[in-house]
């Protein structure tokens, strides 16, 4: 498994899915450190955000989840510095927030299309978080870094 050291880390006697996020705790710190399986409910501090996925069109997501507010990323979505206040007064109101990203072939509304929808149907806001960005797409984890730091700063 890896964890983020020098060399992947084996976890005796479990069986753990291929290309899973777990939770592992460090249970002896040496050079060859060994880890055992944690609950991330058992963490006190921020632990990441949660990946949710699904076979399911985003047009579906969206609809069948019972989410207070929806943000999808795009290029082609408002600069989010002119939905900054609004957006942080919902995202203050809402306790389920979902975060889209397109894909590297196709954004999300290229995405939604092939639903016969349209963003403003499905997302609550789309907006811009990587205005002038020079390339055709950024990179998926590019852009969730720089939205979830963004929204980080104006939600907070």
């Amino acid at each position: 498994m890896d964890i983020g050291v020098e060399r992947p880390l084996l976890i005796a006697d479990k069986k753990l899915p291929i290309n899973k996020r777990v939770t592992v705790k460090i249970t002896k710190a040496a050079k060859q450190p060994k880890v055992a399986l944690a609950d991330s409910k058992s963490i006190q501090t921020y632990w990441g955000y949660h990946v949710t996925s699904t076979r399911g069109s985003f047009g579906k997501l969206t609809k069948s989840r019972n989410y207070d507010l929806v943000i999808a990323t795009s290029k082609i979505g408002a600069p989010l510095t002119q939905v900054r206040d609004e957006l942080a007064e919902r995202w203050k109101q809402s306790d389920n927030i979902l975060v889209a990203f397109g894909a590297p072939s196709r954004g999300l509304a290229e995405i939604v299309s092939q639903e016969k929808l349209s963003l403003d149907k499905v997302a609550d806001f789309t907006v811009n978080t990587i205005p002038n960005q020079g390339t055709e797409t950024v990179r998926t984890e590019e852009a969730l870094y720089a939205s979830l730091a963004l929204l980080n700063i104006i939600c907070d």
